[in-house]
């Protein structure tokens, strides 16, 4: 892990780009780009995994000359406590994920829904390790219809609020309320504390039919070990 004013960068040399990332603290200025940026490649290729992922709450510069490539700007979305949440399709059975086979099931339906299919020869639990079930900021859950899962989210709870993250379903179900119903699981873990998320724009109408407000667009880049 590296951290100053100017970013915070972890790496998980991870083979997909999530688990290997870094934020910038503060305005990221053309003058200062080619420095900032060369520092972040040296930090991730001093190990081996695949791509890295910068985000960043404020626009930045053209970093194509750099050597990142643009991600997009998803937008960041917050949504005050209380509430009341749309009943889930009746075919869906929506668990909590808080042992390790059922963990193992919830990890590879994400690696399926999200998808992230360059993690799927990942060995079992080196995306979401079982020791995250002993710890109680953490909240899991497996969507299932018929048995079979479909469906996934996961809620980092904090002091003030909770994060909602990983969110998906299966290629095969989507559009039947499945990935709004995982998202409740989700946003109500602490029904008298806010959320927040960042939205893809496909999905940022579904947020903000649950109440979802738009803040910001983040500014995302990706880096190569290269």
């Amino acid at each position: 892990m590296l951290g100053d004013d100017a970013m915070l960068l972890a790496d998980a040399g991870s083979p997909g780009a999530y688990l290997n990332g870094g934020v910038l603290r503060a305005p990221l200025h053309e003058q200062a780009a080619d420095e900032v940026v060369a520092r972040m490649t040296e930090f991730f290729a001093g190990a081996p995994g695949g791509p890295w992922m910068l985000f960043s709450a404020m626009p930045t510069p053209d970093l194509r000359p750099h050597g990142l490539q643009p991600v997009g700007h998803p937008p960041l979305m917050f949504r005050p406590a209380g509430g009341e949440r749309r009943p889930p399709p009746d075919d869906l059975e929506i668990v909590e994920a808080t042992d390790p086979d059922t963990l193992r099931v919830l990890e590879r339906t994400l690696f399926d829904g999200y998808p992230m299919p360059e993690l799927r020869d990942l060995g079992a639990g080196a995306f979401l390790p079982d020791a995250l079930l002993a710890d109680d900021r953490f909240r899991f859950y497996l969507g299932l219809v018929a048995g079979e899962p479909v469906g996934t989210s996961m809620a980092h709870l904090g002091q003030s609020m909770s994060h909602v993250e990983w969110v998906s379903a299966t290629s095969s179900v989507r559009g039947r309320g499945y990935g709004e119903a995982m998202t409740w699981a989700a946003t109500l873990v602490l029904p008298d504390r806010p959320s927040m998320l960042i939205s893809s724009d496909d999905g940022r109408r579904t947020y903000e039919r649950m109440g979802y407000l738009p803040l910001t667009r983040f500014t995302l880049w990706i880096g190569s070990r290269d």
